[in-house]
């Protein structure tokens, strides 16, 4: 008996989740949209209308992700640690063509620039400080490509790996 009683309240879920999904996806019942919506789009019967870009709106930004940048960390003539940095150049969509050329120079600029920073930055700090590298990476891209070309330098993930 507990058994059947567990398969019927399942299956009310399933049946009620499955509801629920396609009253959403068909918009129908409480999703369907408002009166005001449709009245904005232009349309009497709920019907949605495809969007024309304005003239004005920028383009959104492309991200260009760079492959992963090593950086060893010595301690006198001993490996103390690999440090691996996952960064993203945000430009914006009429600049990016020529960025792709200049990408092999921004790469070297970055990593001989890391090279030297981050072994110093470890010396006065426990951590790596985001913000700081964020911004030295950031007027760096600038000095290697030019100013701007790139809007922003994103850091996706620091990963601090020690060695053996």
């Amino acid at each position: 008996m507990p058994k059947i009683l567990i398969f019927i309240i399942v299956g009310v879920l399933l049946l009620a989740g499955g509801g629920v999904t396609v009253m959403q996806q068909m918009e129908l019942g409480p999703f369907a949209p408002d009166a005001v919506e449709s009245a904005e789009a232009g349309t009497e019967d709920g019907a949605a209308k495809p969007k024309k870009p304005k003239e004005d709106e920028p383009d959104p930004p492309i991200f260009l992700t760079l492959d992963p940048m090593v950086i060893p960390i010595f301690q006198g003539d001993k490996l103390n640690t690999n440090i691996q940095l996952t960064i993203q150049i945000e430009v914006a969509r009429k600049d990016a063509p020529e960025m792709r050329k200049r990408m092999t120079k921004l790469k070297d600029a970055l990593l001989r620039d890391l090279m030297g920073f981050v072994p110093r930055h470890l010396r006065d700090h426990k951590e790596l400080d985001i913000d700081i590298l964020g911004r030295r990476l950031m007027v760096i891209a600038e000095r290697a490509v030019g100013k701007g070309l790139v809007d922003s330098v994103l850091i996706q993930g620091i990963l601090d790996r020690p060695a053996n």
